[in-house]
């Protein structure tokens, strides 16, 4: 069984190495000559208390953006992780029964980019013309439960609903849109993320501007405390190509495509791709 942080402390905290023996919660001298001088395990049981006092705070403070709400294929909570390589700090949510040393117990997807699982989860939710929420207010609000399996993310709504995405872990090699660029890398994840996030508003005021009959652009403008240009722009992002949607989503569009690069894109869905430098997909 692998020597968990528990107990490892308590072996560590063992008075038997400083040549005394225990008895009833006590240490008393003992015959055997000290392996350790008090100085160095006096060391080591301040470093445990101190490490043991940052985890409690750490994990207070994390506020990790799916704490509570993901889980592996076997029904554990995945909890936040981090490691620091070079001053560079990785961020995972990892099966909880691995810190307990029942890792066999895990489900298929024992370890996930906290990263990779934020801004797949986000994406679809943004899709889900849910606007005007910065990120945590959309999960807390939105999302009840998401489960995570090798293959696949499987998000079960606070209205009932289900939604099923591939899984990040199989998507972190996805292939990029065809290019004539043969070195291209796919869009930044903020890209994406404003991106996203304009579709789902100009859906919704498109929405919004089909209900009241009695709106119009100027007064949609108005209403916001912005311009009717700005209007305009977001609306049509709500006309973008379903594919062209779906690429974003799944962040399989080439760097450079912005929502600059999108703004006043052209009606037509072909030449919407082509204003992106790429062709259409083959249906």
């Amino acid at each position: 069984m692998p020597l968990t942080n528990g107990p490892l402390a308590h072996l560590l905290a063992n008075r038997v190495y400083l040549g005394e023996i225990n008895h009833k919660g006590r240490s008393y001298p003992g015959e055997h000559p000290p392996i350790v001088v008090p100085k160095l395990f006096e060391a080591v049981q301040a470093r445990i208390a101190a490490n043991r006092s940052g985890q409690r705070t750490s994990r207070a403070a994390s506020g990790a953006l799916l704490l509570g709400r993901l889980f592996d294929d076997r029904g554990h909570p995945m909890t936040p992780s981090a490691t620091n390589r070079k001053g560079v700090v990785y961020r995972y949510y990892v099966s909880s029964v691995i810190a307990q040393g029942r890792g066999a117990e895990a489900g298929s997807a024992k370890r996930i980019s906290a990263p990779q699982i934020e801004q797949a989860i986000l994406a679809a939710l943004r899709l889900r013309d849910i606007v005007g929420l910065e990120d945590r207010a959309l999960v807390a609000e939105h999302l009840s439960r998401a489960t995570i399996s090798i293959d696949a993310i499987e998000l079960t709504l606070a209205d009932g609903d289900v939604i099923r995405l591939p899984s990040p872990r199989r998507t972190s090699g996805r292939q990029i849109l065809a290019t004539s660029d043969a070195t291209a890398r796919p869009m930044k994840a903020e890209a994406r993320a404003v991106l996203l996030r304009w579709i789902a508003l100009g859906r919704k005021w498109i929405g919004e501007l089909t209900r009241t009959s009695a709106l119009d652009l100027d007064q949609l403008a108005q209403s916001q405390g912005c311009t009717r240009r700005h209007v305009d722009r977001i609306i049509g992002y709500a006309f973008l190509a379903p594919d062209i949607v779906t690429a974003i989503a799944e962040g399989r569009l080439p760097r450079g495509v912005t929502a600059s690069v999108l703004a006043d894109a052209p009606m037509l869905w072909s030449e919407q791709w082509r204003a992106i430098g790429l062709e259409p997909l083959e249906r």
